[in-house]
């Protein structure tokens, strides 16, 4: 769950939308691929993909994607329906609802997590569906 690593293993390399440093958002974005965020959204963020807020991007609403990775600050919830990544220069503010977790020391984490387990959930509902 914690962690000490100093740099993540799983950045998302390659980014299908890009806000840089200069880009200040009111309002929600949606996103159909991989996203990063380097300048300051206020309102929810969402992507079908993995969302990366950088060391000096900022949210301020909730966030919701398959992966996500956070060195900037997030102020508002996140759904992160694989992991939430959590690194260094990352503050979260926030409930998180997540299928797993990772806060590299420095990180910081104030809220309540939620863990869910989706495959496992699919997978008991099968077996009941064929009766085993």
């Amino acid at each position: 769950m914690f962690s000490n690593r100093k740099k993540s293993t799983g950045m998302t390399s390659s980014f299908d939308s890009f806000f840089g440093e200069d880009i200040v958002i009111e309002g929600n974005v949606e996103a159909k691929g991989n996203l990063r965020l380097d300048g300051c959204i206020k309102g929810d963020l969402t992507s079908t993909s993995s969302l990366v807020v950088g060391e000096k991007g900022r949210v301020e609403g909730n966030i919701s994607g398959t992966r996500v990775e956070v060195y900037g600050s997030v102020e508002g919830n996140i759904n992160a329906k694989e992991g939430l990544f959590i690194e260094a220069s990352g503050k979260v503010t926030g409930d998180v609802e997540v299928m797993s977790i990772s806060v590299v020391e420095g990180g910081e984490f104030n809220g309540n997590c939620r863990m869910v387990r989706g495959n496992v959930e699919r997978i008991q509902r099968k077996e009941e569906i064929i009766g085993l």
